[in-house]
């Protein structure tokens, strides 16, 4: 189900630009929301310490980290 969703919202994007108003589904800490598309940050496949991301207050973008998508790197 999940995938469904992603592939659909990645099918969206190709078509329609995200917009300043766009807020994003993204972890930041303990709290799970939508956040502005500019307060969220993506971090591949790359894992960031604990202890930088309650630091700065990251709101990192919820993705399954072991999937590719074609078109991920636009986040």
């Amino acid at each position: 189900m999940a995938q469904k969703i992603y592939k659909k919202a990645f099918k969206h994007v190709k078509t329609n630009r995200l917009n300043e108003e766009t807020r994003l589904f993204a972890k930041q800490g303990d709290r799970k929301g939508y956040f502005p598309k500019d307060k969220v940050y993506y971090a591949g496949l790359s894992k960031l310490p604990k202890e930088y991301i309650k630091d700065k207050d990251l709101a990192i973008f919820d993705y399954p980290k072991e999937r590719n998508v074609e078109g991920d790197e636009r986040f």
